[in-house]
C-alpha cells in the first residue's frame, strides 16, 4: 500500500500522459479484494460443514449396521441353543437329522461372521468419532 501511495505521489510530479495511465491501471491490480478472500473462506467452511454432517450420518448408518448384526447374532444364538438342546422349532420342524446339522454348521458360521461384522463396525464407529471429536 506504501508504494501505491509513493506512486500516485510520483504522478503530480510527471508530466507524461502515458506513463501517469500506465501508473493509473496498475494501482487495482495490486489491490486484493477482501470480499473475495472472505467468500473463498466461507464456502471453506461450508465444505467442512457438509463434511460434519455427512459423518454424523454415516456414523448412525453404521451404528444401525452394528445394532442389525447385534440382533441377528443373538436370534441365531437361541435358534441354535434350541437346536443344540433338541427343542422343536419353527424353522427345524419338518427337517432330517442331516438337515438339522447343517443348520446347525450354517448357524455357527453365521454367529462367527456376525461377530466380526460387530467388531469392524466398533472400530469404524470409532474412527469416525475420532473425526468427530
Amino acid at each position: 500500500m506504501g508504494s501505491m501511495i509513493s506512486q500516485i505521489t510520483e504522478l503530480s510530479s510527471d508530466t507524461d500522459n502515458d506513463t501517469v495511465r500506465h501508473t493509473l491501471d496498475s494501482v487495482p491490480k495490486g489491490v486484493d479484494n477482501p470480499y473475495s478472500v472472505f467468500k473463498h473462506w466461507v464456502k471453506d467452511e461450508i465444505i467442512d460443514f457438509h463434511a460434519l454432517v455427512e459423518a454424523i450420518s454415516q456414523k448412525d448408518i453404521l451404528q444401525g449396521m452394528k445394532n442389525k448384526s447385534e440382533s441377528k447374532k443373538r436370534s441365531s444364538q437361541s435358534e441354535l441353543d434350541k437346536l443344540n438342546a433338541g427343542k422343536k422349532t419353527f424353522r427345524s420342524l419338518f427337517k432330517s437329522a442331516s438337515q438339522k446339522a447343517t443348520q446347525i454348521t450354517t448357524l455357527t458360521q453365521t454367529i462367527a461372521q456376525c461377530g466380526i461384522d460387530i467388531e469392524n463396525y466398533e472400530k469404524a464407529i470409532v474412527l469416525v468419532e475420532m473425526y468427530l471429536g
